[in-house]
């Protein structure tokens, strides 16, 4: 009898335990029982080779041992199933990722601004990004926090500005293209001196539009002519083939607006759209929008039009604002700033995009602070005692934080 795995991406290990991630985007923590049958499995899909590891492993005898497999086994029934063959195609163990490091803290989920430069205006920018005198992170300090953490982090998420305007993006990709996998958020706008192999170099690429029409789209980002440059980038992503996807805020409760920019998409042959909610961080907080902004009917309006043309797109919600993770005693429900980092373009390490306040500064790549974190849970621990001694001085941008009420 075997065990064969499917739907697992990878296995980040951080601190004590690890977490199984899965092709659907979930984040399950397992207990150090479920590491170790997780790990006999990868190294060996026969099932008796399994048992007689954990027998080894555990010092327990087989009948234990077999139980805490079946149990697993039963718990985890999207990942893993019992099989009478050993059919190699329908295993996908030797694929799994395994990233971090035991008794370390490795974010898993990596997002970088390389620059705050961009050629738009977005009303709702949350890194209030500029045309001019803009900042960059220095390569020779991005280089030398990549190389430092390669192979304990898999994938990193490139945001700005526009990120395609790093001065050193080519390098970058050249230089990193076999260590990380590169997702990218673009605005598509002005990118036409971005060569192809620049582009193919990317895993995923993020594409915003911010309206139907040219009217709307170009209104917002106050910035005539951008709506048909970014539907020129996006028919030169399809000609290259690229795996990319639309991504969209809604502005306000009209459902209207939202039903354009999705018949704007199956207009255009797109397969798959994410629409997010916007936050009161950057310029959005001085739109005018937010006493009447209803988040719930915004949900609704979503999966009404998810099932409406659920035949022609794929509508999907970014609801990264509310996922909440095991770790519900932590000061950001979500993990951010244990598992999840984010670097603006200063270099300085904040637990996500939205907490870019001095307040929540975590570290630094450019004086290597980012060790401390990695090494020592008390440095975490320090800045999140203060957080909570805070906690009333502090805004709330998103539900994932605790102890804060609205303001």
């Amino acid at each position: 009898m075997y065990i064969l795995t499917r739907n697992i991406l990878g296995l980040h290990y951080f601190e004590d335990y690890a977490f199984l991630i899965d092709y659907f985007g979930n984040t399950i923590k397992l207990t150090a029982l479920q590491t170790k049958i997780i790990e006999a499995i990868m190294q060996d899909n026969d099932f008796e080779i399994i048992l007689n590891t954990l027998v080894d492993k555990l010092k327990a005898s087989k009948i234990i041992a077999k139980c805490y497999i079946d149990q697993f086994v039963k718990s985890f029934g999207d990942y893993f199933t019992y099989s009478n063959t050993l059919n190699l195609m329908e295993d996908l163990s030797t694929n799994i990722e395994i990233t971090g490091e035991v008794g370390k803290r490795y974010p898993h989920d990596l997002t970088i601004s390389l620059t705050n430069l961009c050629g738009q205006k977005c009303k709702h920018c949350l890194s209030n990004s500029v045309y001019k005198n803009a900042r960059e992170i220095p390569y020779d300090q991005l280089y030398n926090f990549l190389d430092k953490i390669k192979g304990k982090v898999a994938q990193i998420c490139l945001t700005g500005g526009e990120p395609l305007l790093y001065g050193s993006i080519g390098q970058l990709l050249d230089t990193f293209k076999n260590v990380y996998r590169f997702s990218i958020v673009t605005s598509g706008y002005k990118l036409e001196n971005i060569s192809d192999k620049i582009i193919q170099q990317l895993y995923y690429i993020q594409v915003s539009i911010h309206g139907g029409n040219a009217e709307e789209h170009d209104d917002f980002v106050q910035m005539k002519g951008s709506f048909q440059q970014v539907d020129s980038f996006i028919k030169r992503l399809q000609d290259l083939k690229a795996n990319f996807v639309v991504v969209t805020q809604a502005k306000s409760n009209d459902l209207e607006h939202l039903e354009s920019i999705i018949k704007y998409c199956i207009r255009k042959n797109i397969k798959k759209i994410i629409i997010g909610e916007l936050s009161q961080v950057g310029r959005a907080r001085n739109l005018h929008i937010w006493e009447s902004y209803d988040r719930y009917l915004i949900r609704q309006n979503i999966i009404y039009l998810s099932n409406k043309y659920k035949e022609q797109i794929e509508v999907l919600v970014d609801d990264e604002m509310d996922k909440k993770s095991e770790h519900n005693q932590e000061f950001f429900e979500c993990g951010a700033g244990r598992w999840k980092w984010y670097i603006n373009e200063w270099g300085e390490i904040f637990p996500c995009m939205l907490s870019k306040n001095h307040i929540y500064k975590m570290g630094d790549i450019k004086n290597e602070s980012y060790g401390q974190l990695i090494d020592n849970s008390y440095e975490f621990r320090k800045k999140e005692n203060y957080w909570n001694e805070n906690a009333h001085d502090l805004y709330k941008f998103c539900n994932n934080m605790k102890g804060l009420k609205q303001r």
